[in-house]
């Protein structure tokens, strides 16, 4: 009896083992970027009253982990007929190395470096974009803490969806 409970307690761990794999190469299929670790991303978004446009500034940190590498990407929707002109229009690629050649299309910004960073090297890259967020922008709306409380700050809440 001890026998078949182990075999079957075995199977199960298996089943379970063969089931998350399958699961996570089947659902995770974005496309990675070897060689390149990011280690930090900061957004600074500016919104509008008078429309939904927004104005953005996305600093990424990345350490390069493998030699020779010359282009990264970041995903970033386009502005498009097929979203009728809404998505993300790039002003301005920087790096703390300098300017930084960069192609925006096709909903990823393709960055290429003059030269490869020596492997453990960490880069700063700026991007400046604005546009109008291709699935909407949804507006908050704001309460206020109750008289007599001694925080004034808002409390930010979105519409629950």
């Amino acid at each position: 009896m001890n026998r078949r409970a182990n075999l079957i307690t075995g199977l199960a761990l298996v089943a379970v083992v063969l089931t998350t794999t399958a699961a996570t190469s089947v659902f995770d299929t974005y496309r990675r970027q070897p060689g390149i670790d990011a280690i930090h991303y900061s957004f600074r978004v500016t919104l509008r009253d008078d429309s939904d446009t927004i104005t953005g500034e996305t600093t990424v940190d990345f350490r390069f982990v493998q030699s020779g590498i010359t282009t990264l990407f970041l995903d970033l929707t386009s502005a498009s007929e097929a979203t009728e002109g809404k998505g993300m229009r790039v002003l301005n690629v920087t790096s703390d190395a300098g300017e930084v050649r960069w192609v925006h299309e096709g909903d990823r910004l393709s960055m290429t470096l003059d030269a490869a960073p020596p492997v453990g090297e960490r880069r700063r890259f700026t991007v400046t974009y604005e546009g109008v967020p291709a699935t909407g922008l949804r507006r908050p709306t704001t309460r206020w803490w109750p008289t007599g409380c001694s925080r004034k700050r808002p409390i930010w809440e979105t519409d629950g969806g």
